[in-house]
């Protein structure tokens, strides 16, 4: 006897308990939604559904994982997904990720990606010199227009979400750069290596690794062409950049975020005539009509210590501030820095209450009554400040 069900999802409970099919539970469209069905856990399918994640910004989308709350994400003014499982991230820090970040987390909760932790990553000093109306960008997230340069080191910034004043003491720029794997360091190698047995008839010389000669020429550069130059390009394989310079002095420097984006557009297409082929800009800094600016998007900024003021500038004295910062701790008769060590505490704790400023005079009241102390799990970083002389 033939058994009658009424419905796609009575037709998937059915199938599952009673056949024995595994249907994929933790990934849906949104109920109501018409494209609303039930998978047959397979790869195939897996994968179809992470695609249509990733790609798909018309189509509404949810990934459930067992009990965890939902959290709504717009992207590109699309509903797509919620916080997923693991992320120790905040609800703020998933509703602002940038569309790239975003399809990152799918990926590594599909497994098409692992999970890049601080240990994945270097970071490389950089000599930049900035001025006064830059947007400087930090590893947290953060942008910081300068507002006043008290010396090489020390300026006075602007956080730009919130308008708050911050002067930077010790400030630093780096590239925060995926490490690669060895996969892609052995591809890399193997794709310069096939590139100079094609172009020179020998491999590629690795010895001042990590920076690997692809071209050298001697060719005129002004339009008298008169006077020869020594043209050299070369690939760096741990900041991923292609440098020419001319005459030994850098004119050029193209860069790639990580090893996978290296290989696929630089390293794939190696060829002689375009790399020794000076670009027009190149052609000006080599010819001193120039500077050499080592300008690059994903360089971020990193200060010792860093002291936060208000967001009202008449609040802020400015002229204290100059006299203060502009110039750097000087040691004492002896030779010696007096170094304050101060420890970052941090907890978040959840309060019922009827609206925010009493929430915040209850946390504040158990925190003098002792009933919310900070230990060692609480712990968040350290900062080391040179104390100056007054």
């Amino acid at each position: 006897m033939k058994q009658l069900i009424d419905s796609d999802d009575e037709a998937a409970k059915y199938a599952e308990e009673v056949d024995g099919v595994k249907l994929i539970h933790d990934i849906r469209f949104e109920p109501g939604d018409p494209n609303n069905a039930n998978y047959v856990d397979t790869p195939e399918n897996r994968k179809i559904l992470y695609d249509i994640i990733r790609e798909n910004v018309k189509t509404k989308v949810s990934i459930l994982y067992g009990n965890q709350i939902e959290l709504p994400l717009i992207v590109n003014e699309v509903e797509k997904a919620i916080k997923p499982l693991g992320v120790d991230l905040s609800d703020d820090e998933i509703l602002g990720m940038k569309m790239e970040d975003f399809t990152d987390l799918i990926d590594v909760h599909s497994g098409k990606k692992s999970q890049k932790t601080e240990i994945d990553f270097r970071y490389e000093k950089q000599e930049i010199e900035c001025k006064v109306g830059d947007i400087l960008h930090n590893n947290n997230g953060n942008d910081y227009r300068v507002m006043e340069k008290y010396s090489d080191s020390n300026m006075l910034l602007m956080q730009i979400n919130t308008g708050k004043f911050v002067v930077g003491k010790g400030v630093e720029f780096f590239r925060k750069i995926p490490k690669p794997t060895e996969e892609e360091m052995e591809k890399a190698k193997k794709l310069i290596d096939d590139y100079c047995k094609r172009e020179f008839g020998s491999g590629a010389d690795f010895s001042e690794f990590p920076e690997v000669e692809l071209a050298y020429t001697e060719d005129c550069i002004d339009e008298a062409e008169e006077n020869q130059v020594e043209i050299r390009v070369s690939a760096d394989l741990q900041s991923y950049t292609i440098k020419t310079r001319v005459e030994g002095k850098m004119v050029e420097i193209e860069r790639y975020k990580c090893m996978e984006d290296f290989i696929e557009y630089a390293l794939d297409y190696l060829d002689f005539d375009s790399l020794v082929s000076l670009s027009e800009n190149a052609r000006a800094v080599a010819g001193g009509e120039k500077e050499f600016i080592n300008n690059c998007e994903d360089v971020c900024i990193e200060w010792g210590h860093g002291i936060y003021l208000s967001n009202v500038p008449s609040e802020i004295d400015f002229a204290e501030l100059r006299r203060e910062y502009g110039k750097e701790p000087e040691p004492n008769e002896r030779g010696e820095y007096d170094i304050e060590i101060c420890e970052v505490l941090s907890r978040t704790e959840s309060v019922k209450a009827g609206y925010l400023g009493e929430a915040i005079d209850e946390l504040m009241d158990k925190y003098r009554k002792g009933e919310i102390v900070l230990d060692a799990d609480d712990f968040k970083g350290v900062d080391y400040i040179p104390v100056e002389k007054r």
